[in-house]
């Protein structure tokens, strides 16, 4: 991600898992299927279909989005709960004025959660979402491009 006016020389990588544990619930099959896009992918000006919660992204913001409902590891509690549902959004920002970023330039972002309803509106609390076993675990890390040459060219 190039940065305006750094001068350093340095690369920053930041790097996000989330996770569920499989001996407490399970994603819908059709998970892997679900990709919707915030634009028209049969449109050649990847004309706005429709827009990601105020909370996630800023009006314009361009994004798709994984979601599936969540089954429990009981069935009794699928049947006596009421659903939540996993989602998986990746956001790409519109670029503005006045970022660190050059222009045209923007950060995309990943947010998993779990939410009461399919549309995300009620997003559960870590919490909440512990039962599950759902977890996201981040790392950065922040190197001199010079040392990751010399690292490249001495395997």
């Amino acid at each position: 991600m190039p940065l305006k006016d750094v001068g350093q020389g340095r690369v920053e990588l930041d790097a996000a898992v989330s996770f569920i544990r499989a001996d407490r619930c399970k994603l819908a099959n059709s998970y892997p299927k679900s990709i919707e896009y915030s634009w028209d992918v049969d449109s050649a000006d990847r004309k706005p279909v429709w827009g990601a919660p105020s909370w996630l992204a800023n009006p314009g913001d361009d994004f798709f989005r994984y979601r599936s409902r969540i089954y429990r590891s009981s069935a009794i509690m699928n049947m006596t709960q009421a659903p939540d549902w996993a989602a998986m959004w990746w956001v790409i920002p519109k670029w503005r004025e006045g970022k660190l970023l050059a222009p045209g330039d923007t950060i995309p972002c990943m947010e998993v959660h779990i939410a009461r309803d399919p549309d995300s509106q009620e997003v559960l609390s870590e919490d909440e979402q512990e039962p599950y076993g759902m977890k996201t675990r981040w790392t950065s890390v922040d190197q001199p491009v010079a040392l990751l040459r010399r690292a490249a060219e001495n395997p």
